[in-house]
């Protein structure tokens, strides 16, 4: 599960923004890429205020790894999150044309005051499944009429993920 949460990093000159993704580390690594360039990944549960964010993004902002950036979330509040890995503008780092930062789900939920709300539910398909269009489609078929309308089941290419990049 994920979250997707807007905030907003003061620099000298203007302010950026940025959406604040909160994964669970454990799973969402069998979801997507994170090719880390610097620092390390967060790690399942942890509840320091630990941020993985994309090196450009970083780079182009003068932030570097350990640093401590400031965050103005959407009610006004600050936090603080500190640097701890820098990653490729590839797989996840391509969420928010770059502009994301990841932090735990339970670092998210804390500074977002979500409970237990998720974004987004990513599945993983059977081999047997994935290999057969028709299937997938079924598959995909299934799950919205189960869910009905108040959820969107989309397949990956539909989230701008390339289907291989997410079987893989």
């Amino acid at each position: 599960g994920q979250t997707f949460n807007r905030a907003f990093i003061p620099d000298n000159k203007k302010t950026f923004a940025m959406t604040i993704v909160g994964i669970d580390p454990a799973v969402d690594r069998q979801m997507r890429t994170y090719t880390l360039t610097r620092g390390r990944f967060l790690t399942p549960g942890e509840r320091a205020h630990n941020v993985v964010l994309v090196e450009k993004f970083a780079l182009d902002r003068k932030i570097a790894l350990d640093d401590t950036i400031s965050a103005i979330l959407p009610d006004n509040r600050e936090a603080k999150l500190k640097v701890v890995g820098l990653m490729a503008s590839e797989g996840a780092g391509q969420l928010g044309t770059g502009s994301v930062g990841f932090v735990t789900l339970e670092v998210a939920r804390s500074l977002f005051d979500r409970g237990e709300r998720l974004d987004q539910i990513d599945l993983i398909a059977k081999e047997e499944i994935a290999n057969s269009p028709a299937a997938v489609t079924q598959m995909k078929e299934r799950l919205q009429k189960t869910l009905g309308d108040h959820f969107v089941v989309a397949l990956p290419a539909a989230t701008g993920e390339s289907v291989s990049q997410a079987l893989g």
